[in-house]
């Protein structure tokens, strides 16, 4: 994805990509396309993608865990600016995220340091997320 590519374009790339790693994750080389997605994130203009986008991380975290922590720090970035997002909408997406980040403070103490060395409000908005489930 291309910074110079058009918001929505890249944001409809994004979602399409996103639906073919929940289809079918296992025909995808995750190694080279996730962390292309991920430059992608989070969305900038067409957020009726967030659903296929989001879900597709979630897909990630539960059937692909070692590959998707490998990309934990960008993870947190683009879930903590997504929390802080009114415009995406919580059709259960940022209760997954506090689901997940639950999880993964309870499993991964170590990310905690992680999280510790993101700027304060994201911080913030991370460890609310966490705790709210």
């Amino acid at each position: 994805f291309e910074a110079t590519e058009d918001a929505a374009t890249r944001d409809n790339a994004a979602g399409a990509v996103s639906r073919m790693i929940i289809r079918n994750a296992a025909v995808i080389p995750l190694d080279e396309v996730l962390p292309v997605l991920l430059t992608a994130l989070p969305l900038k203009d067409d957020m009726e993608e967030n659903e296929s986008v989001y879900n597709a991380l979630f897909h990630l975290f539960s059937q692909y865990p070692d590959m998707i922590m490998k990309h934990i720090p960008r993870i947190l970035v683009i879930f903590a600016e997504a929390l802080e997002d009114e415009r995406v909408s919580d059709g259960g997406i940022k209760t997954q995220m506090g689901v997940i980040l639950k999880q993964l403070v309870q499993q991964c103490p170590d990310i905690l340091q992680t999280i510790a060395q993101l700027p304060e409000g994201q911080q913030r908005r991370l460890i609310e997320a966490s705790r709210q489930q």
